[in-house]
């Protein structure tokens, strides 16, 4: 390319290759990331099979995927996202309300002494305040909506 030709778009793209590829492997396999559609009104169409899982670290030393699918910058109360892991439990209260319907594999939520499981086609409801243990000796992959969208910073 010839001196002085070098747009803000072209060095844009080439410091997105080189961030690429400083990253390892794993971080590059924890980024979350999905295709979509936003249609007229802020509508918006997910594609499923292309969500990439980033960690949820509010589950530590556990490897919990998460991915936020929509949030408030989709100028939405509500927040939606998927959840996955493998036999792990991790305690935590929630400072809003959420509904998850399982996927895949077994939710199970222990809270005041009872467990709750939830199978592939069910729905949970877990209300603002609980302390609860969300856990699977399997697997489990969910879709969560969450209320309001600011669930992560409340």
């Amino acid at each position: 390319m010839p001196e002085g030709q070098f747009t803000e778009s072209l060095v844009a793209q080439l410091m997105e290759k080189v961030m690429k590829e400083k990253q390892s492997p794993e971080q590059e396999a924890m980024q979350p990331g999905f295709e979509a559609v936003t249609g007229k009104g802020g509508i918006k169409v997910i594609d499923g099979s292309s969500v990439k899982f980033g960690r949820f670290d509010g589950a530590q030393p556990h490897c919990v995927g998460l991915t936020d699918l929509v949030t408030d910058q989709d100028g939405s109360s509500m927040a939606a996202g998927f959840m996955q892991w493998e036999n792990a439990f991790f305690p935590w209260t929630l400072n809003y309300d959420e509904i998850d319907m399982v996927l895949e594999g077994e939710l199970h939520v222990r809270h005041q002494g009872e467990t709750l499981v939830a199978k592939a086609g069910d729905v949970m409801f877990i209300p603002k305040g609980s302390s609860i243990e969300f856990g699977t000796p399997s697997t489990v992959r969910f879709l969560y909506v969450a209320w309001p969208a600011n669930w992560q910073s409340l």
